[in-house]
């Protein structure tokens, strides 16, 4: 686009002088201000035409940003957990937790699985027990086959919120 403008430029400013002179050499340019007028206006015309054909199509990087958009929330959501985690295993109450159930959520953080468990949290007084549904924790694939309903496995648990829970795999 810029070069035909160029063009028309050019070809507008040879037309213009060749008024202005005189001998044999102002025919040629004139002509020679016409054709580059010319191409241009031809070139503009072009660009235009081509440019409203494209209009329409999809844009290449649109999907990209989409999937890049996704795996952003997707790392934000695992260094939330991780966060809650951390604050959790540093400051949270031990206690044991019997997996009563455990079913695969389908997601997936950093190429690690999101569990689903029903838990049996267990306390030293047995009134204290109490269970938990749908508790999901981020686990990692090593770990999975050795989940088994059933089994016992240390735990912490927020103070403030007994469904707030931390599976130590260890």
């Amino acid at each position: 686009m810029i070069v035909s403008l160029f063009f028309v430029l050019i070809g507008g400013t040879f037309v213009v002088l060749s008024f202005n002179g005189q001998g044999a050499d102002i025919f040629s340019f004139r002509l020679t201000g016409a054709t580059f007028f010319f191409f241009g206006i031809l070139g503009l015309i072009f660009h235009n035409y081509i440019m409203g054909l494209l209009k329409g199509l999809p844009k290449p990087y649109e999907p990209s940003l989409k999937t890049a958009s996704d795996r952003m929330a997707s790392m934000a959501s695992f260094l939330k957990e991780q966060n809650r985690m951390n604050k959790l295993s540093a400051s949270g109450q031990p206690v044991k937790v019997k997996i009563l159930g455990v079913r695969d959520t389908g997601k997936l953080i950093n190429f690690d699985s999101i569990l689903e468990f029903d838990l049996e949290v267990l306390h030293e007084i047995k009134t204290d027990d109490y269970i938990i549904n749908n508790h999901h924790q981020l686990v990692s694939k090593i770990i999975i086959s050795r989940i088994i309903p059933g089994n016992i496995y240390q735990a912490k648990v927020d103070p403030n919120d007994k469904n707030n829970v931390c599976i130590s795999w260890l």
